[in-house]
């Protein structure tokens, strides 16, 4: 008895990924020279797309950690401001280019606002 077996069927089976065959077809990605990640130090990184904002954001391939560069740095609870009125830490509550607003982390009981301008905030 002989089996037929259709043409689609035997592109599909000569295209079977082997030694001799790369997995994937189609563009290789350039890694990125000089950078590496911010989680394992890895520097296989490749660019990932850009944020909503605009940034290039970049991928790792060993950790598959996201990340971008020049992101806005997060302010411990010692680094913020107290709340004038209340005494509790603010909350970074808005960053523009030069000026970063905080609000009371007691909000809304305490509707204190504080302005800061420059590289400190």
């Amino acid at each position: 008895m002989t089996t037929l077996v259709s043409r689609t069927a035997k592109d599909r089976i000569r295209n079977v990924p082997g030694p001799d065959r790369p997995l994937r077809s189609g563009k290789k990605r350039k890694t990125i020279s000089g950078m590496a990640c911010p989680r394992c130090g890895a520097e296989a990184i490749y660019r990932y797309g850009r944020t909503k904002a605009g940034h290039t954001r970049y991928l790792c391939q060993v950790c598959r950690r996201q990340f971008t560069l020049n992101a806005p740095v997060w302010l411990s609870a010692a680094e913020r401001p107290a709340c004038p009125a209340c005494g509790l830490p603010m909350h970074v509550y808005m960053r523009q280019r030069t000026l970063t607003r905080f609000r009371c982390s007691d909000y809304p009981n305490c509707r204190t606002f504080l302005k800061r301008t420059g590289k400190e905030g």
